[in-house]
């Protein structure tokens, strides 16, 4: 029954993701770990937008995208999820210059990068820096 529960929100938030315009679900997901992309926004700037809405969303890199990963926690947080993202598209839409802060400016930069070595060091001196006593 555990497991139901969560391919049926995972299935409400892929279906609902789908239908917000300018997005789009990468692959085919079957399971409940997915991610989701624009080519229409900032998809960065949107993560941005969600973290100020209290959801905090895993980047991933080529190609750019938000990642989900759906545990029980989440049943029953699906429409609210779904207006918060729509919120999210519609405000960057408006305000592209969203995305020259935060971290879709760190991500987008990571992304033009031609070097995932240097990818790699960005992301390891930063954790660095964030775990120094």
């Amino acid at each position: 029954e555990l497991a139901g529960g969560i391919m049926d929100t995972s299935r409400r938030l892929i279906e609902g993701i789908a239908a917000i315009p300018g997005l789009h679900i990468l692959g085919d997901p079957a399971a409940s770990v997915f991610a989701f992309a624009s080519n229409e926004v900032d998809i960065y700037a949107v993560g941005d937008a969600l973290d100020e809405r209290g959801w905090h969303m895993d980047r991933q890199i080529k190609p750019a995208s938000l990642h989900l990963m759906i545990t029980p926690v989440h049943a029953g947080l699906e429409d609210r999820f779904l207006e918060d993202l729509a919120a999210a598209v519609d405000e960057v839409r408006a305000n592209p210059e969203a995305a020259q802060g935060g971290q879709a400016a760190l991500y987008g930069m990571m992304t033009t990068l031609p070097d995932q070595g240097m990818v790699d060091e960005i992301v390891l001196q930063m954790l660095d820096n964030l775990y120094q006593v």
